[in-house]
């Protein structure tokens, strides 16, 4: 996994609700979306739907609390801020890594 930045995202498709020892040092500050979507029928759609509650998210990369003060400079990140994921497959013999802003991912095709 040298070659690649640790993924910001890592979606699983298939309905498990699981890493199965996937990237578990580098994915310690990932976010994790589950799709029920099975990985042939994993699209453009259900991408997008991962990339827009991806974006809603109030990523602390560990911190707990910070105050008041800070809040603003703590919300979830910038539609332009880059993204580094993982699409994997419930078999985990499928994956696929994407890197781009938010914008440019949810115009990209997966397959």
């Amino acid at each position: 996994t040298a070659e690649i930045p640790d993924p910001d995202l890592i979606i699983r498709t298939g309905g498990e609700r699981r890493l199965s020892n996937f990237l578990l040092w580098e994915s310690a500050y990932s976010e994790l979306y589950f799709s029920n979507a099975l990985w042939p029928d994993f699209d453009d759609a259900c991408l997008q739907e991962a990339l827009t509650d991806y974006h809603s998210r109030d990523r602390r990369y560990g911190r707990r609390d910070y105050d008041d003060e800070n809040v603003e400079a703590h919300k979830s990140s910038s539609i332009e801020d880059k993204v580094d994921l993982v699409l994997e497959s419930s078999s985990s013999s499928s994956r696929k890594v994407m890197n781009g802003t938010v914008s440019e991912l949810g115009n990209a095709r997966i397959r």
